[in-house]
């Protein structure tokens, strides 16, 4: 199976525990899949850092979550559509003080407006209250 299109473009942050990269954009490789040329390519799981507010992000969706848990992403997908909930998010990771060592995590720099292709579709990052973000599809 190929994996997506991500390529570091440059390091905007590096701290001991954390560094915030910049992605290139999707390049040729988003024709064929259907996305933006000049989106970023993102996938389940990677960690997100806003960079106007400094906030910790993960993006995913229902039918990613279900496969992570073992779960049908179809039956995932009717129960979420029936009761109206969003099919792909962004939610928030909370930070924690350690007076220990730990591994640095690497997070993929973002800004309100940002285009992204992920899963399929096409995405522009929106500014949520509270400090959040989420995602609008755009329909081309």
């Amino acid at each position: 199976m190929a994996s997506i299109y991500q390529k570091e473009k440059n390091v905007i942050k590096s701290y001991p525990a954390l560094r915030v990269i910049e992605l290139d954009k999707a390049g040729n490789t988003a024709t064929l899949h259907g996305g933006d040329a000049d989106a970023i390519n993102l996938k389940a799981g990677d960690k997100l850092y806003e960079l106007r507010h400094g906030t910790k992000h993960q993006i995913s969706s229902v039918a990613s979550y279900a496969l992570e848990g073992g779960e049908c992403p179809f039956k995932a997908r009717e129960h979420a559509e029936k009761h109206g909930h969003d099919l792909y998010f962004i939610f928030g990771l909370g930070s924690t003080i350690t007076a220990h060592k730990r591994d640095q995590e690497t997070f993929i720099g973002v800004t309100i407006g940002d285009k992204v292709n992920f899963e399929g579709k096409l995405f522009e990052i929106v500014e949520q209250w509270n400090r959040n973000i989420g995602l609008i599809e755009i329909t081309k």
